[in-house]
């Protein structure tokens, strides 16, 4: 799924180091105001965005992992589970606000839809 220059498809095994890298980074960035700026705080909420785990998520089969690109680089990492219940949706702190959230948020919704989720 492309739209206004963001491509949205499945994550791959090779996407997992800029993955989780993205997810922890638009935490210490994006999320201040839920963590307050507090490291043990922030540690608590980064501790499972790991490679490992960026594998583990795209592997489990009721699990939908999807990354949104934008000029080649990774954007966005979005995660559904396959009854709509979202669990992830976070942006490159650089991307905030330009669309990426919502092309990606359309894209997990149309992939819990197409599971069976209303």
């Amino acid at each position: 799924m492309t739209t206004a220059g963001v491509l949205v498809r499945d994550a791959r095994d090779d996407d997992a180091e800029a993955g989780a890298a993205l997810l922890r980074e638009s935490i210490r960035r994006l999320c201040a105001a839920d963590h307050l700026n507090d490291p043990a705080a922030i540690s608590d909420w980064i501790t499972n965005k790991s490679p490992a785990e960026f594998r583990r998520w795209k592997e489990t089969p009721d699990l939908c992992l999807l990354v949104a690109e934008r000029d080649g680089r990774l954007a966005g990492v979005g995660l559904v589970r396959e009854d709509g219940e979202l669990l992830l949706l976070y942006i490159a702190p650089e991307c905030a606000y330009s669309g990426v959230g919502k092309t990606l948020l359309q894209a997990l919704e149309v992939r819990a839809q197409m599971r069976g989720a209303h």
